[in-house]
C-alpha cells in the first residue's frame, strides 16, 4: 500500500472507516472546526483528555483526510471535535499509557482489529454525558498516528430497542463486502465482516439506535430495517446508508 503525495491512499482511509465502523467511534468534521477551533462542547471535553508525552500534531492533510473518514464511517454527532498526532512510541503502547490515565471515565470499547492491513487500536469512553474515543495506528510513510475525539453523548435507554424489534441477526452489503450485525437482549451486539469482527454495547430511544457512543436513525420494514447518518449539522440524511435484512 502506497501513500498519495498529499495524503493517505483509498485504501487506506476505507480501513479507517471500516476500523471505526465497527466500534462505533465516530469524530465529525468539517475540517476547519476539527483543526482550527469551534465545536462548543466537544471541545470542552477534548481539552481535558490527556496528549501522549511527546505527540506532535500531524501534518493538515494527513488529520483532514482521518478525520473525515472517521465522519464517513459513522453519522457525525452534533458537538463533537477531533485533533490528530504523530508519536514516536508504537500504537499498542500509546493505547495501553491511555488505558491507565482515563481516571473517572468508564471503558465503552476496547478493541484491536486490523483492516486494509493496518492494526487499529480503538478505546472508548463515557463520563456522565461526556464521551471520548482514541484510536492508534501506523501508516507507512506517515507514521504512529494517535487520534482524540471527544463529545456530547446523547441520553438513551439501554436493552430491547423499539418494541425489541431489532433484536436478533442481520446481514447487509457495505463497502464491498457482507456484514453482519447480531444484536442481543441485554444490549450488547457482535459484527463480522469478512475476518473482521468486533463486539460492543447498543441501546435504543424511539427510533435513534446508539452503537456505543454514535447515533443512527433506524427505519423498520417486513424483516428488514435501513440506517439514517447525521449530516454535519446535525440533521438526518434523507437516503439511508445502511441496509439490512432479518437472518434470524
Amino acid at each position: 500500500m502506497e501513500m498519495k503525495e498529499r495524503g493517505l491512499s483509498t485504501g487506506a482511509l476505507a480501513g479507517i472507516v471500516v476500523a471505526i465502523v465497527v466500534v462505533a467511534v465516530v469524530v465529525p468534521v468539517a475540517a476547519v472546526l476539527l483543526l482550527r477551533g469551534g465545536g462548543g462542547a466537544g471541545e470542552a471535553i477534548l481539552d481535558t483528555l490527556p496528549v501522549y508525552q511527546g505527540a506532535q500534531p500531524a501534518p493538515e492533510n494527513v488529520s483532514q483526510e482521518v478525520i473525515n473518514g472517521l465522519l464517513t464511517g459513522m453519522g457525525s454527532p452534533s458537538g463533537w471535535v477531533g485533533k490528530m498526532y504523530i508519536t514516536q512510541a508504537s500504537p499498542a503502547t500509546v493505547i495501553d499509557w491511555y488505558k491507565t490515565q482515563m481516571s473517572g471515565w468508564t471503558k465503552l470499547t476496547d478493541n484491536t482489529m486490523e483492516s486494509y492491513g493496518i492494526t487499529y487500536y480503538v478505546l472508548a469512553y463515557q463520563k456522565v454525558s461526556d464521551a471520548a474515543a482514541i484510536v492508534t495506528f501506523t501508516y507507512p510513510g506517515v507514521g504512529n498516528c494517535l487520534a482524540l475525539a471527544a463529545g456530547p453523548k446523547t441520553p438513551s435507554t439501554p436493552g430491547g430497542g423499539t418494541t425489541g424489534s431489532i433484536v436478533g441477526t442481520w446481514s447487509g452489503s457495505h463497502l464491498g463486502s457482507t456484514e453482519t450485525f447480531t444484536f442481543n437482549s441485554n444490549g450488547t451486539y457482535s459484527w463480522s465482516s469478512g475476518t473482521d469482527q468486533a463486539n460492543g454495547t447498543w441501546s435504543m430511544s424511539g427510533d435513534i439506535l446508539t452503537l456505543d457512543t454514535t447515533e443512527w436513525k433506524v427505519v423498520f420494514g417486513t424483516d428488514s430495517m435501513q440506517w439514517y447518518e447525521k449530516t454535519p449539522d446535525g440533521t438526518w440524511m434523507s437516503s439511508p446508508s445502511r441496509s439490512f435484512t432479518r437472518v434470524t
